[in-house]
């Protein structure tokens, strides 16, 4: 896999941290889908949805303890 190096000054790495925290993401997660246009791993908020809509597919059942 490769990697790639961002350098920023701290007041464009607060706002990128904030701008992330806002999606609930990732600062890696939120470059990503910034730069590509694609949402490619599930919000907090959106697997909570799927799993209440049953909007998943699963081979494995959850249980609760």
């Amino acid at each position: 896999m490769a990697v790639v190096k961002l350098t920023l000054n701290d007041e464009y790495y607060q706002m990128l941290k904030e701008m992330a925290e806002a999606k609930n993401k990732s600062i890696q997660d939120y470059i990503r889908d910034k730069i590509f246009n694609l949402s490619t791993i599930f919000t907090p908020e959106e697997a909570i949805k799927r799993i209440q809509n049953r909007n998943f597919e699963s081979s494995k059942r959850f249980y609760s303890t």
